[in-house]
């Protein structure tokens, strides 16, 4: 399973959402599915890549998601990884 999943340069609409690939890998590593769920509605979203890398676009301010990334290689699926949640930040605008 991928490890060190984390959300990085999180906005109050998208993260960029960064992983290591997993070690060991049972076969060629032909892409990776990304899983995210918003917390509050349980609403479940996946994609694909094949970069150890995603950007999560149209998301929703202030609410936390939960990531998990799995990869799949010609022997087949990995398990999940462990559960990772950022929050988004609030869309406000801060007057000074």
């Amino acid at each position: 399973m991928p490890k060190n999943i984390r959300a990085e340069d999180v906005t109050n609409t998208s993260a960029f959402i960064i992983w290591d690939e997993p070690y060991p890998v049972r076969g060629l590593i032909e892409f990776y599915l990304i899983n995210w769920q918003e917390a509050e509605t349980s609403d479940s979203f996946q994609n694909t890549t094949v970069e150890t890398y995603f950007i999560i676009d149209d998301l929703i301010p202030s609410r936390m998601y939960s990531i998990q990334v799995k990869a799949k290689t010609n022997a087949g699926f990995g398990n999940w990884s462990e559960p990772v949640t950022f929050w988004t930040m609030s869309g406000r605008k801060i007057c000074s």
